[in-house]
């Protein structure tokens, strides 16, 4: 009673590779007939109908080409940008300031906005 559950190995392809093998005679003639049927011939019914309920339920995967893809680059840091123009003195005191306490220029900032409090 000790079996073995085995799977099958899912075989990937390129579509290069699929292209590239060449068809039978058999396999042209099949597509030939279905390309000279009208499409109101050809029978749809046992396909299922594709609503925007099962999209959402995730029984359909919508493949979109290009762009980034879901959850590609930076995180949201949770700052926000301002430039800030400061003399060149304010900047080497904050630039000391920062590498006496190993902080980045940013915190330094933040330290001293807590002395203004």
């Amino acid at each position: 009673m000790n079996e073995k559950i085995t799977m099958n190995k899912m075989i990937k392809r390129s579509l290069t590779e699929v292209m590239a093998k060449p068809l039978d005679a058999e396999a042209r003639a099949r597509l030939a007939a279905l390309a000279a049927l009208p499409d109101a011939a050809i029978n749809f019914t046992d396909q299922e109908d594709v609503t925007a309920a099962k999209i959402t339920a995730g029984h359909y995967v919508i493949v979109r080409r290009g762009g980034a893809r879901v959850g590609a680059g930076r995180k949201p840091a949770g700052k926000l940008g301002k430039h800030v123009r400061l003399s060149p003195l304010a900047i080497k005191r904050f630039q000391s300031y920062a590498k006496k306490r190993g902080l980045n220029f940013s915190a330094a900032i933040e330290a001293a906005s807590e002395w203004v409090k």
